[in-house]
Parts: structure tokens; C-alpha cells; sequence
């Protein structure tokens, strides 16, 4: 992936992955959101980090990918949990 391609895609990811913790932040200031905000943050820079050393297209691509998959499911379940989950 081309150097100015790769920064640009993680930035624009940790841009809107900020916003929804941001979101978080402002409507609950608890522990467990400060948590949620820094392990989120921490996920996103070992995956950066990771597509960072990797030098071909494709091994950038799927772990470019993989981190927005488990950036999305991390940040849905935590939402999820916090609603209070299954109300039956």
C-alpha cells in the first residue's frame, strides 16, 4: 500500500473510532468508558504498528481490514454491554 494511502486510511479509521468514544465519553464519564476509550485506542495502535512493518500491499490491505473488523466488534460489544445487553 502506498505510504501516503496507508497513513490516511488508519488516520480517517482512528478519527471515527475517536468520535464514537468521544460520544461515549460525553454522554457517561465512568471508569469503565475511560477504559474502553484507552484499550480502544491501544488496539488501534498495535495495528497500526503491525501494518506498519508489514512492506507488501496485500499483507497491509488484510491487516488493514482485520483491524477495522476488530476495532468495529470491540467498540459494538462495549456499546452493547453497556445498554445493558439481552432484555428479554
Amino acid at each position: 500500500m502506498r505510504s501516503w494511502i496507508f497513513h490516511s486510511l488508519n488516520i480517517m479509521v482512528f478519527i471515527i473510532v475517536e468520535a464514537i468514544c468521544l460520544f461515549a465519553f460525553l454522554s457517561v464519564n465512568s471508569f469503565f468508558i475511560r477504559f474502553i476509550i484507552i484499550t480502544t485506542v491501544v488496539w488501534w495502535g498495535i495495528f497500526y504498528f503491525i501494518q506498519f512493518r508489514k512492506k507488501t500491499y496485500a499483507w497491509r490491505l488484510i491487516w488493514f481490514l482485520i483491524s477495522v473488523i476488530v476495532l468495529w466488534f470491540w467498540i459494538d460489544y462495549w456499546n452493547f454491554a453497556s445498554l445493558g445487553g439481552w432484555k428479554i
